[in-house]
């Protein structure tokens, strides 16, 4: 019985982590999608919005929720828009935090059970090797998670430091209006 529910809490352990996962995969780190939000803030802001609001758990969509707020106030001061645009931004940071925390929730959940899969599987006299495999790309899983959840918390301090002002530029220019 202690055998079938090392088991069970081993591949249990690695769907937990693969469904963890999925909140990471195909997601762009900072590095690459600043350069990419700047591009397009400069050259066509409307489509700026459209793939920031695509990405709703990183700084994206909290640059999205900055450009909404801002094109709606129809000002083009400056003073203003910063008065505007940065607790848009923050707001919006802190639902990205909240969904951060299920996801490490999940991670957490998932390193437990695959490290007590080893523990039941050991005194249950089974062979571990199963679960030290599982446990090993289950920890990895992990840690990729965890990784990608120190970028997003860097990313979001960092994107209202570099990003916000070029949505503030943006509508201070008159590149981006609300379609009539």
């Amino acid at each position: 019985m202690k055998a079938v529910l090392s088991y069970l809490l081993a591949f249990g352990g690695l769907g937990m982590m693969l469904y963890a996962l999925t909140s990471v995969a195909g997601r762009f780190m900072y590095g690459v999608a600043k350069p990419m939000v700047v591009h397009l803030l400069r050259t066509n802001p409307h489509q700026a919005e459209a793939m920031c609001k695509a990405d709703k758990t990183t700084f994206m969509s909290a640059v999205a929720a900055a450009i909404k707020t801002a094109a709606m106030m129809k000002v083009r001061d400056p003073n203003i828009l910063a008065q505007a645009t940065k607790p848009a931004f923050d707001a919006q940071c802190t639902q990205i935090g909240m969904h951060w925390k299920s996801v490490l929730k999940r991670a957490k959940t998932a390193a437990a059970l695959a490290v007590g899969a080893i523990v039941l599987g050991a005194t249950a006299g089974t062979s571990v090797i199963l679960h030290v495999l599982l446990a090993i790309v289950t920890l990895a899983g992990c840690g990729w998670v965890f990784y990608y959840k120190l970028d997003v918390d860097r990313s979001l301090v960092l994107a209202r430091a570099e990003v916000v002002p070029e949505v503030e530029r943006a509508i201070a220019e008159g590149r981006y209006q609300l379609p009539p």
